[in-house]
């Protein structure tokens, strides 16, 4: 793909502004034969030159190559498969087992442990109450780990937590300052 002769209308309509937010007189590409600066390349898209052409070709080979990327990490997020009843028994949450995110190691748990720790089962058996999915989930998160996955005992696939945690490691990656 590539685009030749003049640079829709469209295209001008989106890239320019996008240039135009830049620091002034800040190299806004980078080509073979060195850099070219927001207003260059502003300049250079409004004409539809060959500089203005190659540039719109390859954002849109760029954006569309990202787009593809994260479909294909969307698609890899496996879908919960297991249905969470509305009301759920302290039988069915006692049988699910997690997959956690260990705050304290910061790694991934080897192996998944029971959903509910006996100490756990021990509050909600003496109080009657029986809470929910989403609550338990809290709960665990308090502590600082995550929770991955949570599965029923023949491993259906009950509640998938890992774009979450991805989400809240890149907020953390994008805010540290050493």
């Amino acid at each position: 793909m590539k685009i030749s002769g003049i640079i829709p209308d469209v295209i001008k309509d989106i890239v320019v502004p996008t240039l135009a937010e830049m620091t002034p007189g800040s190299t806004a590409w980078m080509t073979a034969n060195g850099p070219i600066t927001r207003e260059t390349l502003i300049e250079e898209v409004k004409a539809s030159s060959d500089i203005g052409q190659q540039f719109c070709t390859e954002l849109l080979r760029v954006s569309r190559d990202l787009i593809a990327r994260k479909a294909a990490k969307e698609a890899s997020y496996e879908r919960a498969t297991a249905p969470t009843p509305a009301e759920p028994t302290l039988e069915w949450l006692k049988s699910l087992s997690a997959l956690i995110w260990e705050h304290e190691g910061h790694c991934e748990a080897d192996d998944p442990t029971p959903l509910l720790s006996e100490e756990d089962i021990a509050y909600y058996e003496n109080s009657g109450r029986v809470p929910s999915l989403e609550a338990v989930i809290e709960s665990a998160e308090g502590t600082g780990d995550r929770i991955l996955e949570i599965r029923t005992a023949d491993g259906e696939l009950v509640y998938n937590g890992r774009r979450a945690v991805e989400a809240e490691m890149k907020a953390f990656r994008n805010d540290w300052q050493p």
